[in-house]
Order: structure tokens, then C-alpha cells, then sequence
């Protein structure tokens, strides 16, 4: 089991550097969206802790038991940073959702007002037209036009 972990792990650092390079590789323009530096940052932090963890198991045993306070502190406050940044860029594109959401519900709402409006307004022009027709139906006084229905 720990022999399985252990190529399970060497498989996640192997994906991970292969994102990374990938991203910086095909990815044009990620730095200038919104989520692409935050992703990049994320997957290369991931990338440099897990090459660390390996370095540590496989050759350098004492210098990380030596340092490894400094190590854990630089570790944490890397994916602290990213994953805060990741949360605060979560918040911010929810908020301007809901936002967009409620702006789109309200032209909608006034859409519908204008279209109610115009369709009163179509309405109250076929009942004028009617009348109008009714009426110089009723003007014609000459004996040869015939009827045509009410």
C-alpha cells in the first residue's frame, strides 16, 4: 500500500508540472484574464511543494529535517496566498453575477411594461380602425352598394 502511494504521489507531481508547463506553453494570454495567474500560481505552488516532498523522500532526508520549520512556514503561506486569492476572485465574480442577474431581470421587467403598452396601444388602434369602418359603412347612402356582413 505505501509502495502505491508513493507512485500515486509521484504521479500527481509528474501532472502537475506537466499543467504547468502546458499552461505556460499553449495558453495564450492567460496572465491578462482574471483566473489565469491564480490558476498558474496554484498548480506551480503545488508543483514546487510536491517536487520538495519528493527531493525530501528520496535524497535529502537531513537538510529537510534540519530546515524543515522554514520549509513548512514558506509552504503554507504559498498556498495560503493562492488559496485566499483563489477565494477572494470567487467572491468577486459571484457578486458581479448576481448583479448582472439583477440588472438583466429588471430590463426584462421593463420590456415587458413597454411591450404591455404597445399591445394596449395595438389594440386601442383596431378598435378605432373598427369604429372608423363601421361608420362610413353606415355613411353609405347609395342604394346599389350592397352589405357586406355586420
Amino acid at each position: 500500500m505505501n509502495e502505491a502511494a508513493t507512485y500515486l504521489y509521484v504521479g500527481e507531481f509528474i501532472g502537475c508540472v506537466l499543467f504547468v508547463v502546458l499552461f505556460l506553453l499553449r495558453s495564450h494570454g492567460w496572465w491578462r484574464t482574471r483566473l489565469g495567474p491564480n490558476l498558474f500560481a496554484m498548480m506551480f505552488v503545488l508543483a514546487v511543494l510536491q517536487g520538495l516532498s519528493l527531493v525530501r523522500l528520496v535524497i535529502a532526508q537531513d537538510w529537510f529535517m534540519e530546515h524543515q520549520v522554514v520549509i513548512r512556514f514558506w509552504s503554507f503561506l504559498a498556498m495560503f496566498i493562492v488559496v485566499w486569492w483563489r477565494v477572494i476572485l470567487l467572491i468577486k465574480i459571484q457578486h458581479e453575477d448576481a448583479q448582472l442577474a439583477h440588472t438583466d431581470a429588471t430590463v426584462a421587467h421593463d420590456d415587458a411594461g413597454i411591450a404591455h403598452e404597445d399591445a394596449a396601444g395595438a389594440h386601442e388602434d383596431a378598435v378605432t380602425a373598427r369604429d372608423d369602418a363601421r361608420q362610413k359603412r353606415s355613411d353609405d347612402t347609395d342604394p346599389n352598394l350592397k352589405t357586406v356582413g355586420n
